[in-house]
């Protein structure tokens, strides 16, 4: 015999969430079933990745500095006589240009 159970949350996030259940084709009582199954399996409510609503995603700091060491290993300086004068927009129309030219 299964039990029934209430909860109140916020309509926005029920009606956020009834529509991504609806995208994986899951039910309601699926997700409170997986809850409190995760519940009994590891003694800890769910947390959301991150712990950050609305999906938005954030990386944590070794991430942000593994992001920081690729960058600073693939930029370079280019020093301005380089340019010739012209403005990074007139470089890469520039570059374009030359490219398009290659494709007649």
């Amino acid at each position: 015999m299964d039990a029934f159970v209430s909860a109140r949350v916020p309509v926005e996030l029920k009606n956020q969430v009834g529509e991504r259940l609806k995208e994986i084709g899951a039910t309601q009582s699926q997700l409170v079933n997986a809850a409190f199954a995760y519940v009994m399996a590891t003694g800890e409510l769910p947390k959301a990745k991150n712990d950050v609503p609305s999906g938005i995603r954030r990386l944590s700091e070794a991430q942000l500095a593994e992001v920081k060491r690729r960058l600073d290993q693939t930029t370079y300086l280019v020093p301005e006589e380089a340019w010739g004068g012209m403005s990074y927009k007139e470089i890469l129309a520039e570059g374009r240009a030359a490219d398009y030219e290659t494709l007649s």
